[in-house]
């Protein structure tokens, strides 16, 4: 795992010399199917994703053995092309971890305000403390999801032996 800091979300195109029967074989082999005890039992087998793959399109969360709420969940398409197979890949948290830190951000972004505003007005210092909140939450959602998206569009890669060729990543800027 890398430390690598990110915003929750990244779309990626990779081209993949591998045909479109061959990339799916690749990423099969590399995928545990997704159970309803997935999430409580975190075995690979030796593969490093676990989810599903239905046709060209899969819905993938990489397997680790800590907690880590802010790993992405990675939803992609195999598409054929002449010189291969280009992979398309989105990258996200999930619906309920994003929901709980948009009400967490909104939360500590107004009481932070309000405190520095309300200490600046009766002339005390230790409100400026009073963003902290916000930015470990920040902080938390950026390392947490960007080491793991890292990691993941690495192992991706490898399974493809691919390239990126256009990434739409807010810590990469747009290409």
């Amino acid at each position: 795992m890398s430390l690598a800091f990110r915003l929750p979300w990244s779309k990626i195109t990779l081209a993949s010399p591998l045909s479109l029967a061959e990339a799916r074989r690749a990423l099969s082999s590399q995928v545990d199917e997704k159970t309803t005890w997935s999430f409580f039992v975190r075995r690979s087998h030796g593969r490093p994703f676990h989810g599903n793959i239905r046709g060209d399109d899969f819905a993938i969360v990489r397997i680790i053995q800590y907690r880590n709420s802010f790993i992405p969940v990675i939803l992609g398409r195999l598409r054929g092309e002449p010189t291969g197979t280009s992979v398309e890949i989105r990258m996200r948290m999930t619906l309920p971890v994003c929901l709980f830190m948009g009400l967490w951000m909104v939360m500590a972004g107004l009481g932070g305000i309000a405190v520095m505003v309300l200490s600046i007005l009766n002339a005390q210092p230790i409100g400026l403390v009073a963003p902290l909140p916000f930015a470990f939450g920040g902080l938390l959602v950026g390392f947490g999801f960007g080491s793991e998206a890292t990691t993941a569009e690495r192992l991706l890669r490898d399974i493809f032996k691919s390239v990126v060729i256009e990434a739409t990543d807010p810590r990469r800027g747009q290409t």
